[in-house]
C-alpha cells in the first residue's frame, strides 16, 4: 500500500477531502485545469495522517491531465473497460452504483470525464469534465441542469400543445432559431441560451407543419435529450441517451457532426479546442492553408475534420467521411453551409 504522500507526488493528482461531500445530487464542476477541480492538501498534513484516501476520494480527485494507464495504477483494475474508439473505465460500488471514467480518443488518452451512474434510478452525478461549467447561471453544458433562463423557457415550451403550426409556436416563444422540413416532415428550432436547443418535430397535415414533439438538446453532447412534449405513448420528461459502449455514439457524432460555436473554453485556439473536444487524430494534413483532421470510425470508415486557415482565424468549413478502400466519399456534413466542400477531397475521391 502507498503512503497518500507517493501517492500523490508519483501521480500527480490533486485532491481535497472536503470537495467530497460538495459532489452529490449532480453537482457541477468547473471545466480545465485541476486547480479548479480541487484544493491541494499539503504535504505536512499528508505525511502526519499516513493513512490511505477511499476509493470514493480518489476517483472524486481524479486530475483531469491524467491518462488511461495512470488512472487504472491509481485506482486499480476495474469491473469493466471498454470502447472502441473511446475507451471507458467501470468501477462496482458497494452501493450497487458504478463509477466511470471515460477519455478523449486516443491509445492512452487523457480523462474526458467521471461520473457515478445508479442503474435502477438511471440517475447520473456528474464529477469531472472539460466542457463549460457556468455557475453564475447555474449549469454544465453535459447534464440537464438549466439556468433559470433556460427554466423559464421550459415552462413556456411545456404550454406548446399538438397541431400547433409555427406561427402559433412563435407567439409563446417568439421566433425560431430556424425552421427546416423535408416533404412529410420538419422541425422547428431555437437556441435558448448557449449550451441547448430545443426542437419541435413536426408533421404535415392539412397543408401545415404542426408540431409532434418537443425535445431539449445538448449542443455539444449529441444523443441527449429531454423530452418536454412527447409524441403518443411517450413518457414525459423522459432522458433519452443513445449510449453503445458509453458514448462511443456520441463521439463518432461529435466528429461527423462538430458544432463549433460553443467553445469548451474561451479565448484558445481552434486546433487545441478540437483537440481537448475530440482527442488526437489518427493523422493530420496540412495541404496549403487546408488542415484535415483524420480520424477512423468503429465501422472502418474515416472521418476529416476541415480546417480553412486562410481568413483571420482558422475557421471548420466541412466534415467528410470516407471509404478508405474505395475513396468513395459516404457522406458531408456542411459546418460553414454554401462552403465548396469538393476542394478538401482527394482527386480520386469517387463521390
Amino acid at each position: 500500500m502507498k503512503k497518500l504522500t507517493s501517492l500523490i507526488l508519483t501521480l500527480g493528482v490533486i485532491l481535497t477531502l472536503s470537495a467530497c461531500s460538495d459532489n452529490t445530487n449532480n453537482s457541477m464542476t468547473d471545466s480545465g485545469s485541476s486547480s479548479e477541480v480541487s484544493s491541494v492538501i499539503s504535504s505536512e498534513a499528508s505525511s502526519e495522517s499516513e493513512a490511505e484516501l477511499t476509493f470514493d476520494e480518489k476517483f472524486r480527485g481524479l486530475d483531469q491531465e491524467l491518462r488511461y494507464d495512470e488512472v487504472i495504477e491509481l485506482l486499480g483494475e476495474p469491473d469493466k473497460k471498454g470502447g472502441e474508439n473511446v475507451k471507458y473505465l467501470s468501477y462496482k460500488q458497494d452501493d450497487g452504483k458504478s463509477a466511470i471514467v471515460q477519455f478523449l480518443y486516443g491509445d492512452n488518452p487523457r480523462i474526458d470525464y467521471t461520473y457515478i451512474t445508479d442503474s435502477e434510478t438511471e440517475e447520473e452525478e456528474i464529477i469531472l469534465h472539460r466542457r463549460i461549467c457556468d455557475h453564475e447561471k447555474g449549469y454544465c453544458s453535459f447534464d440537464i441542469h438549466y439556468s433559470e433562463e433556460m427554466r423559464d423557457f421550459i415552462e413556456k415550451a411545456k404550454t406548446i400543445k399538438k397541431g400547433m403550426v409555427k406561427d402559433e409556436v412563435a407567439e409563446i416563444l417568439g421566433e425560431p432559431y430556424d425552421f427546416y422540413h423535408g416533404a412529410v416532415s420538419g422541425a422547428i428550432e431555437y437556441n435558448p441560451d448557449d449550451y441547448h436547443k430545443l426542437h419541435m418535430y413536426t408533421g404535415y397535415d392539412s397543408g401545415n407543419f404542426v408540431v409532434e414533439r418537443v425535445s431539449s438538446w445538448d449542443r455539444l453532447v449529441f444523443g441527449e435529450s429531454v423530452v418536454v412534449l412527447p409524441y403518443e405513448n411517450e413518457e414525459e420528461g423522459k432522458v433519452w441517451v443513445v449510449r453503445t459502449e458509453f458514448e462511443q455514439t456520441a463521439f463518432e457524432q461529435k466528429v461527423t457532426w462538430i458544432d463549433p460555436s460553443v467553445p469548451t473554453k474561451k479565448d484558445i485556439p481552434l486546433k487545441d479546442y478540437l483537440l481537448d473536444y475530440i482527442g488526437e487524430p489518427d493523422e493530420e494534413i496540412n495541404e496549403g492553408d487546408i488542415t484535415k483532421l483524420k480520424y477512423k470510425l468503429s465501422d472502418g470508415l474515416d472521418v476529416y475534420v476541415c480546417i480553412l486557415n486562410s481568413g483571420t482565424e482558422p475557421i471548420i468549413e466541412l466534415t467528410y467521411t470516407c471509404n478508405p478502400e474505395t475513396n468513395k466519399l459516404e457522406r458531408y456534413h456542411e459546418v460553414v453551409e454554401g462552403c465548396d466542400y469538393k476542394k478538401y477531397l482527394p482527386d480520386d475521391t469517387e463521390e
